[in-house]
């Protein structure tokens, strides 16, 4: 079983500045909450050690896709299957930032205590965490984007 996230923010911020902080894996454990750590293996490999419904684990994630500074997405290459994309467009006041995450759910995730491991709106508290890292430097917070927009 696949869970797919997908959320949207603006960051008061240039897209080229979103960029490097998306494409510096050693910062997504301060992006995305269910991870824990990532140690960077070479330029285009690192482990990560992920927390989702109470179970760590750990895998290997490849840089499949970058496109600067527009588009950068991953995949796992070992274990369970995670991948993710993050696109960047610019809008006024800012760039829209959209995350896409895919998990795969194993049996011992799918029955910790019925919780849904890959909580939707973790990812959403991670984006605004995000967009007002950006905001606290010098202007007001953008608006959070919805599904809708």
């Amino acid at each position: 079983m696949n869970d797919l996230l997908e959320s949207d923010v603006v960051v008061a911020a240039t897209v080229d500045e979103v960029y490097r902080r998306w494409s510096d894996v050693t910062a997504l454990s301060q992006l995305l909450g269910p991870v824990e750590r990532v140690r960077p293996i070479d330029e285009y490999r690192s482990r990560w050690t992920v927390r989702m419904g109470g179970m760590v684990d750990e895998f290997y994630v490849d840089l499949v896709d970058a496109d600067p500074p527009h588009r950068i997405s991953w995949q796992s290459t070992d274990g369970r299957v995670h991948a993710g994309e993050v696109t960047l467009a610019p809008v006024d006041g800012g760039t829209r930032v959209h995350v896409r995450l895919q998990w795969e759910l194993g049996s011992e995730l799918d029955d910790v205590a019925g919780e849904r491991p890959a909580d939707p709106a973790e990812l959403e508290r991670d984006l605004r965490r995000f967009r007002d890292e950006f905001s606290s430097r010098d202007a007001p917070p953008a608006p959070l984007a919805t599904a809708e927009a």
